[in-house]
């Protein structure tokens, strides 16, 4: 069995924002599966590492890491998840990649591949193939993983606070002073939708406690709101007020791009009036203004 080559042990990277190397060789993919660290073993060695190898023709790197995903673990449901971008280098050259967390929900057999074998791990294990990079990586997915645990899906058990953060909403950001009869209407009117499968609702929670919210679709005939249809449509956007300026509404924004972009949108937009700082930090761009309603619109290509 092969022992770990010196360039496999030489290898070193840099971390950078996820995007900003805009050209990648390589995906990385970060697997966790109840609380475990999954990792492979190829065939021709006696250390582990992370699934992902080379991007193929023709493949984005969300591509690559979901087939690398299967291929190298035989993981058949997951939610991928960017974590940043890194820059791998040793003494002979260089390249950019781009890592992913995967949160596992279903394990499977593994495929005929270059890996013999998969294995959880609590803990990182010692013998690494790649031992300058690998922790470092896992570290940054570590980071994002606790993070996601603040960002649900709605579930019915979370109506009542919905409900609530949704007036809350009503009142501090669009200033409208509406009976709690008029809330639930609304309210339910979203839900509707909701369970027609026509729009997606997300959650910001902290110990459980509803921070915030946004209520997201990919614009079709099917929707009471269809302005251009095949874009994802941010439509109502909040975080209380106690919480802004904690990192945790631009974190909710990431995972509502996120969550638009596996549904196939590569573009997305939204309307603010008072918001526009923060989504211009969020990498909006002006599309256009109404002087009448003194609305911006607003326009992202989504990465």
């Amino acid at each position: 069995m092969e022992k770990t080559p010196d360039r496999r042990r030489m290898l070193q990277c840099r971390i950078h924002p996820t995007g900003k190397l805009q050209t990648y060789k390589y995906v990385v993919v970060c697997s966790n599966y109840q609380g475990k660290w999954l990792m492979s073993r190829h065939k021709k060695r006696d250390t582990w590492e992370t699934q992902g190898e080379h991007i193929e023709a023709g493949e984005t790197p969300m591509d690559a890491a979901r087939r690398e995903l299967y291929e190298e673990s035989g993981v058949l449901e997951a939610e991928l998840y960017p974590v940043c971008d890194y820059y791998g280098y040793d003494a002979t050259g260089h390249a950019n990649g781009m890592v992913f967390l995967a949160v596992i929900h279903q394990l499977g057999e593994l495929p005929e591949s270059e890996m013999s074998e998969t294995r959880l791990f609590e803990q990182m294990p010692d013998n690494l193939t790649y031992p300058n990079v690998t922790p470092l990586l896992y570290t940054e997915a570590a980071k994002l993983l606790e993070k996601r645990k603040t960002v649900k899906r709605f579930t019915p058990e979370y109506r009542q606070a919905f409900v609530q953060m949704l007036s809350t909403y009503f009142t501090d950001d669009l200033n409208e002073d509406w009976t709690c009869e008029v809330v639930e209407r609304i309210s339910e009117f979203i839900l509707s939708q909701w369970r027609d499968g026509i729009l997606d609702i997300l959650l910001l929670l902290e110990k459980e406690q509803t921070e915030g919210f946004a209520i997201c679709q990919v614009d079709s005939l099917a929707s009471d709101w269809c302005k251009r249809e095949g874009w994802g449509f941010i439509r109502e956007f909040y975080v209380a007020q106690e919480s802004r300026l904690s990192g945790k509404g631009r974190f909710l924004a990431e995972q509502t791009e996120q969550l638009l972009k596996e549904k196939q949108a590569e573009q997305v937009y939204l309307t603010t009036s008072g918001a526009l700082e923060f989504w211009l930090r969020c990498g909006y761009s002006i599309d256009f203004f109404d002087e009448k309603e003194k609305m911006y619109t607003m326009i992202k290509k989504l990465q």
